[in-house]
Parts: C-alpha cells; sequence; structure tokens
C-alpha cells in the first residue's frame, strides 16, 4: 500500500530502509527518484534536520531507495571522477539510471552520423563505471522532444551504435510512436519503452498498455515507468489513491517477474521523495 508524502506512516525510517532493502535482494524492482541532491530536502523532508553532509547524501539515499535516474546527464556528461566516486559511495544493489545528452535527443535529433561521436563519448564514459562497480546501471533513456516524429529507420540505426550490454529505454512524447511498427522494432532490439504517467494524467502514456509493456530483452523482461508531475506545476503531489494504484501495477507486474525501475521525477516541495512509501 502506497502513500502520499503529506500522509503520516506508521513506519519508523527503520522499518522503511527495511522494506526497500527486501526488493533490493530480489533484484527486479527499482524505485527512486531524478536526482538526490536537492537543498529543500535537506530541511528534514527527506534528509535528517540534523544534517547529512553532501558528500554523503547518496550515501544516505542508496539506504532508502533502490535507484536513481540522473538527470544532469542530459545537460552535460559527468566527469569520470564523479562517476567512480558515485559507483564506490552508493551500497551494494544500487543502479544508476541516466538521461541521454539533449546534444544527441534534441539537438542533433537522432541524426546519423552526428550523433556518432557524442553517443561514443557518453557510452564509454558510462562504461567506465559499470567496470569499476560491475551491474550498478540501469537503463540509459533516451527521451525524445515532442516535436520528432515516428522514424523507425532511427531505432535501427542506433541499434548498430548501442553495445548489447546497455538497457535501453525511450521515452517517446509524439503518438505517432505509438504504434506496432515501433513496438515491432523495439523487441528485435531488446530497447524498452518508458510508460509515462502524471496526477492530472496530462502525460501521454503509452497506448496499449496491457498489450504491449513487456517487450522482451537480451537480459529477460523488464519494464520502465517515470511518475511526472502536473502539467503547469513544480510538485508532484500524487493523492494516496494515484500512489496505491502504480503500486498495485508494481506489484502485479512484479508478480509476472517483470523487472521494473520506477521513478518519481525531482519537484519544488519535496513530493519526490513519496516514492519511499512504498
Amino acid at each position: 500500500m502506497a502513500t502520499s508524502a503529506s500522509t503520516t506512516s506508521t513506519r519508523t525510517d527503520e522499518e522503511e530502509v527495511d522494506c526497500i532493502q527486501s526488493l533490493r535482494v530480489a533484484n527486479d524492482l527499482y524505485i527512486g527518484t531524478a536526482g538526490y541532491s536537492y537543498a529543500h530536502w535537506r530541511k528534514g523532508e527527506f534528509y535528517p534536520s540534523s544534517g547529512v553532509p553532501q558528500s554523503e547524501e547518496l550515501r544516505y539515499y542508496s539506504g532508502v531507495f533502490s535507484a536513481v535516474e540522473i538527470n544532469a546527464s542530459f545537460h552535460f556528461v559527468p566527469k569520470e571522477e564523479t562517476l567512480l566516486n558515485w559507483a564506490k559511495i552508493a551500497k551494494p544493489g544500487f543502479l544508476f539510471s541516466f538521461k541521454v545528452p539533449q546534444i544527441i535527443t534534441h539537438e542533433k535529433r537522432l541524426e546519423e552520423p552526428n550523433i556518432n561521436s557524442d553517443l561514443d563519448f557518453f557510452l564509454k564514459r558510462l562504461s567506465k563505471m559499470e567496470e569499476a562497480r560491475p551491474n550498478c546501471l540501469g537503463p540509459i533513456l533516451f527521451q525524445l522532444p515532442p516535436s520528432l516524429l515516428k522514424d523507425v529507420s532511427k531505432l535501427d540505426r542506433l541499434s548498430t551504435l548501442i553495445p548489447k550490454t546497455f538497457r535501453v529505454a525511450f521515452e517517446f512524447r509524439h503518438l505517432s510512436w505509438y504504434c506496432d511498427e515501433v513496438y515491432g522494432a523495439m523487441q528485435r532490439y531488446g530497447f524498452g519503452l518508458c510508460d509515462n504517467i502524471s496526477p492530472d494524467q496530462s502525460k501521454i502514456r503509452r497506448k496499449g498498455v496491457e498489450q504491449n509493456v513487456e517487450l522482451a530483452t537480451t537480459a529477460g523482461v523488464w519494464h520502465y515507468t517515470r511518475c511526472h508531475k502536473r502539467i503547469n506545476q513544480q510538485i508532484t503531489n500524487y493523492t494516496d489513491t494515484q500512489l496505491s494504484k502504480i503500486a498495485d501495477e508494481l506489484v502485479e507486474r512484479r508478480r509476472r517477474k517483470i523487472v521494473q525501475y520506477c521513478y518519481f521525477l525531482n519537484d519544488h516541495e519535496a513530493n519526490g521523495p513519496e516514492a519511499k512509501y512504498f
């Protein structure tokens, strides 16, 4: 059962950590937020009001959540030393998902050969992290611009550029992508579809969610969910009922042995960490 962040929880912090750690042991459900280091989280909303040094925030975060989606990589590729430090600090079993740089998705719009060097640089940088700490990478996320219409040939070309060791998810933001032709290509290449949800249902949610969600990949069956904020607002603010529905879907897919990654996007009222109440 899930509750909103505004609802008082009867579980202690230790019980919440134990709950998340039990999921981590199962190795099939990874829950977290987009980012982990925010000033407004340091006022007792997530990090203890007694204070956690910024250098220790990831260690604390990884004791509560089992994964994080790094959005900063959309703007710039993190330094190698930063990635290696993250790999060293995070607790065992913790995963990092990374958003693909916007120069690839939005500026060069997946066009070859323009993206080749940028994509190669990004993937090689992440590989350094994986070498330092095996099995620490979750999916990489291609968030496409709303103006980019369906073009299956782009998926075809990407399949030749990305090593099979990477798990790849796509967040399509134009409805033309939600069709059997695209689903077929995704299955061929082992790519995953990102499921978008939001409190006011303002985001596109993948069509045929029950029929086409679970795509077989070379590593098995998996699912990627992003819980967005309300439209034109900087808060997530899911109700108890909405969180319970998300939790029910996670439980049902888990029953079917589907590996899942679920991230709540950051906000300005510290509601993002409501994910910990699952």
